[in-house]
């Protein structure tokens, strides 16, 4: 008797969780039909001039975060959305869809 109170008791708490999760759905979704922007908001700074002190200056990230006042991450993304590169994570190895990509084991282009 306790199994069967047991199992109901889990499969209610997972209804609930399951319409939980489909009315934040459907709010995050009214809210961007509204024009809200849901998450945290973007940075703003000069992206070009991430290009600029990478490709022609020669400085590293963290001299180009400093600079522009961002962190290291965001510089990096500036940098592959702009450059079409990706550029590699910390151990300096590139993820393995974009090594894929690159040597053309997959179809289409990495996204970044």
């Amino acid at each position: 008797m306790g199994r069967l109170l047991w199992a109901i008791q889990a499969w209610y708490a997972e209804m609930e969780n399951d319409e939980r999760s489909e009315s934040i759905r459907a709010g995050h979704a009214r809210a961007r039909a509204g024009g809200k922007q849901i998450g945290r908001p973007r940075r703003i700074f000069d992206r070009q001039q991430v290009v600029t002190l990478r490709d022609r200056e020669k400085l590293s990230w963290p001299e180009i975060a400093r600079n522009l006042g961002v962190g290291v991450g965001t510089v990096r993304r500036a940098y592959a959305a702009l450059t079409c590169r990706q550029t590699p994570g910390k151990r300096g190895k590139l993820p393995t869809a974009a090594l894929q990509a690159r040597s053309g084991e997959l179809p289409g282009t990495v996204e970044f």
